[in-house]
């Protein structure tokens, strides 16, 4: 974004130019639950957001997250799956970190809509600094204005990782359980455990199956 006499201009009206990206919903526009991207409560806010809030699954922001992204326009359900343009990037820090907000919207934001947006993201980052305070939490806590879409949080990067990814996470886990249970250098004796850590909660799920591929023999 540029500004020039203290008004806030997108680089480009023109959509076509504009990066489009696939945003999942996970806050609704009024909703007063901040949901993380795996669809659990993270925290219930005393104001509702005022626009639809979620994530671009395709990216990870410098946070380590999946990429924040802000819908505008009319209120969109939880869960649902928009491809729009983004017109730019609100530069936030979160403790030290930086968390970056793609901006999208299906037509070109208005100047107000611009405004708004910026408002409530300088308001937002206050709120976080006393919230992370409350927690312990410390670092720098600011919201240090717009940037082009482009040059926001996010990389291509990713495009380039073989993931190996699962089809099926429990059984993934049962299975390596079964190899180092048959494992000529492990003894019998040793119990082998299975667990699934949870991004969201930063929790370890047992695996009951791995479990009892792993008993004692």
């Amino acid at each position: 974004m540029n500004i020039h006499d203290g008004h806030i201009r997108p680089i480009t009206r023109d959509a076509g130019a504009r990066p489009l990206v696939d945003v999942v919903i996970e806050i609704p526009r009024w909703s007063f639950l901040k949901r993380g991207s795996q669809g659990d409560i993270d925290f219930v806010s005393p104001l509702p957001c005022p626009f639809n809030y979620g994530s671009v699954p395709e990216y990870i922001g410098l946070e380590g997250d999946l990429l924040d992204a802000l819908v505008l326009g009319p209120r969109l359900p939880l869960g649902t799956h928009v491809r729009v343009p983004a017109w730019g990037a609100i530069r936030l820090m979160d403790r030290g970190l930086s968390d970056d907000k793609l901006v999208c919207s299906v037509v070109p934001p208005s100047q107000l809509e611009l405004q708004r947006v910026l408002g409530f993201f300088q308001f937002y980052a206050k709120c976080k600094a006393l919230l992370n305070a409350l927690r312990g939490q410390f670092g720098r806590n600011a919201c240090d204005g717009w940037c082009d879409a482009g040059s926001g949080s996010g990389s291509y990067e990713a495009d380039y990782i073989e993931w190996l990814t699962f089809s099926d996470n429990a059984q993934a886990v049962v299975d390596d359980v079964n190899r180092i249970r048959h494992h000529p250098l492990v003894p019998g004796r040793i119990p082998i455990y299975g667990y699934i850590y949870d991004v969201a909660t930063g929790r370890l799920v047992e695996v009951p199956a791995a479990t009892e591929a792993g008993k004692a023999v």
